[in-house]
């Protein structure tokens, strides 16, 4: 009786062992996380806080980013999030604990109009504040 209970609880503790190291592998690939990365040299202009009304689009050089633009074919609000990617004619957003990346176009880079510093974002023409 005494060797069948030992058997059990080992049997148990092995069972509990396995399902820890199950539920530890499955934490760690449904939570992969990125990276944020700073704003690269090349793409240093686009740093900054850029406004149109009650559009706006703010990049800090350490990859900060926040914005809500409400374009002319889709909306944006991005409170808090982390600079992934700014390649090309696009912006990529990390977003959240799983840092869902959402990516949004600039159809525009940063140039001169007149005395202002302007750039187009999600089809919105901001302006450098």
């Amino acid at each position: 009786m005494t060797i069948r209970l030992l058997e059990l609880k080992r049997t148990g503790l092995l069972l509990l062992l396995l399902l820890v190291m199950v539920w530890q592998i499955f934490a760690l690939v449904g939570c992969e996380r990125y990276e944020q990365i700073e704003v690269p040299e090349q793409k240093n202009d686009f740093a900054g806080r850029w406004s149109a009304g009650s559009n706006f689009f703010e990049l800090e050089a350490d990859g900060d980013v926040s914005l809500e633009i409400e374009g002319p074919n889709e909306s944006f609000m991005i409170r808090s999030g982390s600079l992934r990617s700014l390649e090309g004619e696009s912006i990529c957003i990390g977003v959240g604990e799983r840092q869902r990346s959402d990516c949004l176009p600039i159809s525009e880079a940063p140039y001169s109009s007149g005395d202002q510093e302007v750039i187009r974002v999600g089809g919105v023409e901001l302006t450098r504040e």
